[in-house]
């Protein structure tokens, strides 16, 4: 698990508004400030290997990358449901 901390700095747009029926008869435009403010991200990286436990070779591996999960465990589950569809497709089990 990785945590990273970031600046995201201020910003200042300018949006125009039109009234009238056809086409700009009058027209306002207004500057939006946004402040800037910190913000914190964690990616999460999962490895699973399994292995024929008769010869230890390498049978199948999965990793994944997220980031700001909600939840470590959903991952973990998430993973295990896909490696096992993947086994049962293969016939492995």
């Amino acid at each position: 698990m990785r945590r990273e901390q970031r600046y995201n700095p201020p910003t200042t747009q300018m949006v125009a508004f039109c009234h009238g029926l056809y086409g700009c008869y009058h027209s306002v435009h207004v500057y939006v400030h946004t402040p800037g403010y910190g913000s914190t991200h964690v990616t999460v990286r999962l490895q699973t290997d399994l292995y024929d436990p008769g010869t230890a070779a390498p049978v199948r591996s999965a990793q994944l990358q997220t980031l700001d999960p909600a939840s470590t465990s959903d991952i973990m589950d998430s993973v295990i449901r896909e490696v096992v569809k993947d086994l049962r497709c293969e016939q492995f089990i």
